[in-house]
């Protein structure tokens, strides 16, 4: 009362609670404790039948989305029920989803609980990407101890999916920066931490020498004053757990930047719209190159494929292209004929 005093401050006193243990501000319920999700939500989810169409899911999804900021891998206990929302299924609720709703309504019975955020204490950024998702936890300093303040999750496009590994990192820590944006812009610094020890020292780079894709990507980051840092996998648990189990899947902004991508190939190279795609079926048919493209999607076996180990974060696949930064990779069959154009006269390509 004194520091409102002190700045001048009035109260209606008709919109004031005193002596009071907690209190229920935007939605959630505030104490000594921490931040706790309002009860009155939790139990209208359990009371709610199963859906009948998408539009249901859509609504549950919807409650369980606001709720699921306090519970880490919430969205593992939706897995099939989030799959009936695809374009491509067809709306048919078994026991399968309804054994899925039940746990999910029995989970939604516990009561974690968020400390406040305090922007004078250290705080860390945990971020991850498994094949299909991102993962990302803001953690707090409190009592030696890394304490949550958020959770965030997101399920990957198509498109995304079908990302290098790198680069999904890269797009993880992306999301995870602008999903606690309000919390960490203009912090003097901060910490993130990866288990993916590549996307420590690629970042180190010039962007010059990034992929388009990455070099987007950091662009968006450069505003953020971050270090990046390497956690082993079995550290990295509650990220890792997000990514692996994600929300909803959110429109990106990097389904514009494939197109940009693909426009910024067509304009430098000097190839035509039939050459592109005689080069993409090239690529299809070329064992090696398809087998640099899985080692990308599913990691680098020892020894496989070595010319392309050193490089392959500088690596990238768009529409069936194999780019090395902005240049693409032309596939064995097309080489001849590629180095006899330079040879006359012709420009190239690499």
């Amino acid at each position: 009362m004194e520091r409102i005093q002190k700045n001048g401050l009035k109260l209606n006193k008709n919109k004031c609670e005193f002596g009071v243990k907690e209190i229920m501000f935007l939605g959630d319920k505030l104490s000594a404790q921490g931040v706790q999700p309002d009860e009155d939500k939790i139990k209208a989810i359990l009371k709610m039948p199963p859906p009948v169409d998408k539009t249901g899911v859509l609504r549950i999804m919807g409650m369980i989305n606001f709720i699921g900021k306090f519970i880490p891998n919430l969205s593992a206990k939706m897995t099939n029920i989030r799959r009936l929302l695809y374009n491509d299924s067809q709306f048919q609720w078994t026991e399968v989803h309804e054994q899925e709703w039940k746990e999910l309504k029995r989970y939604l019975t516990t009561e974690p609980v968020l400390i406040f955020y305090d922007p004078t204490k250290k705080i860390k950024l945990s971020t991850d990407a498994s094949k299909d998702g991102l993962g990302a936890v803001l953690l707090q300093a409190e009592n030696e101890q890394w304490k949550p303040v958020a959770y965030a999750s997101r399920a990957m496009t198509k498109a995304e999916c079908r990302y290098a590994q790198i680069e999904k990192e890269c797009l993880g820590l992306a999301y995870g920066l602008e999903r606690f944006h309000n919390y960490v812009y203009g912090l003097p610094s901060f910490v993130v931490e990866t288990d993916h020890r590549p996307l420590v020292a690629i970042i180190k780079k010039h962007l010059n020498e990034m992929s388009p894709r990455i070099q987007r990507l950091m662009m968006k980051m450069q505003r953020y004053e971050f270090t990046l840092i390497y956690t082993p996998g079995k550290h990295l648990i509650l990220a890792d757990a997000l990514s692996r189990a994600p929300t909803d899947i959110s429109v990106s902004s990097t389904e514009e930047d494939i197109q940009c991508h693909v426009n910024l190939v067509s304009t430098v190279l000097p190839v035509s719209d039939g050459k592109l795609q005689h080069i993409v079926e090239a690529t299809a048919k070329d064992t090696e190159l398809q087998l640099v493209i899985q080692n990308m999607d599913e990691g680098w076996p020892i020894g496989s494929c070595s010319q392309f180990f050193n490089v392959k974060a500088d690596l990238s696949v768009v529409n069936g292209l194999l780019l090395k930064n902005n240049r693409i990779v032309i596939p064995q069959e097309l080489r001849q004929d590629i180095l006899q154009r330079i040879h006359e006269g012709h420009l190239g390509i690499e």
